[in-house]
C-alpha cells in the first residue's frame, strides 16, 4: 500500500512538472509556426527554464508561462491559446499506447496517472474558470484558455463541446482498454510462472 502511494505521489509530481513544460511549449512552438516570437518558458512555482535558469518570477499559483509575442490574427492567436491543452492531450493518447511497453506495473500505473492528468488538462481548464475557480481548481489560469482561444478561431460553443465530450469518450475508452491489456498480460505471465515451476 505504501509503496502504492509512493508511486501514485510520484507520477502526479512528474504530470504537473512536465505537464507544465509541455503545455507551454504547445503555446509557444504553435506561436513560432504562425509567424510569431517564443522567447521565455516558465514552469511552477514561477521558474524559468529558457532561454535560461531565472528565479526572478516566483509565484506560488502559477503553473506555467510563456512569453509569446507578434501573433496578430485572431484565429492565430486563437491557435496559440488552443494548443497548450491541446498539446497535452495529444500527448496523453500517445502515453495510453506506450502502456503495453511498460515492464514493470509500477511504470505502467505511472504512465497512465500522467496520461490521465494530461488528458484532463483540457476539460478542466475550459470549465473550471467559467464557475470561478482556477485551472486545477485552486492554482493555474483563471480565464478558459482553450475554449476562448476555439471562439477566437471560429469553432462553435456546441461543437467544442461536443469535442471534448469525444475526447474524454475515445481517451477513456483506451486507457480502459491498455489497463485491461495489462492486467490480462500481467496474468498470463502469472500462470506461465507457476506452470514452469509445477513442471
Amino acid at each position: 500500500m505504501k509503496c502504492f502511494i509512493v508511486v501514485i505521489t510520484i507520477s502526479l509530481f512528474i504530470a504537473i512538472v512536465s505537464g507544465s513544460v509541455f503545455h507551454e511549449l504547445g503555446h509557444g512552438l504553435t506561436a513560432a509556426a504562425v509567424g510569431g516570437d517564443f522567447s521565455v518558458l516558465g514552469i511552477w512555482p514561477g521558474v524559468q527554464i529558457y532561454p535560461e535558469i531565472s528565479f526572478d518570477n516566483m509565484h506560488i499559483f502559477v503553473l506555467g508561462y510563456a512569453d509569446i509575442q507578434n501573433v496578430e490574427l485572431n484565429w492565430k492567436i486563437g491557435l496559440v491559446h488552443l494548443m497548450g491543452s491541446g498539446t497535452t492531450a495529444i500527448i496523453a493518447y500517445c502515453l495510453v499506447g506506450l502502456v503495453s511497453l511498460c515492464k514493470s506495473k509500477n511504470t505502467a500505473i505511472c504512465v497512465l496517472i500522467i496520461s490521465v492528468v494530461y488528458a484532463w488538462d483540457i476539460i478542466l481548464y475550459s470549465i473550471l474558470p467559467q464557475i470561478g475557480l482556477r485551472h486545477w481548481f485552486l492554482i493555474g489560469g483563471k480565464v478558459a484558455e482553450p475554449f476562448l482561444g476555439a471562439q477566437r478561431i471560429g469553432i462553435p460553443n456546441w461543437l467544442y463541446f461536443l469535442c471534448l465530450g469525444l475526447h474524454l469518450l475515445i481517451y477513456h475508452s483506451g486507457f480502459c482498454l491498455m489497463y485491461k491489456k495489462k492486467v490480462a498480460m500481467k496474468k498470463t505471465e502469472r500462470n506461465c510462472s507457476v506452470n514452469s515451476k509445477g513442471n
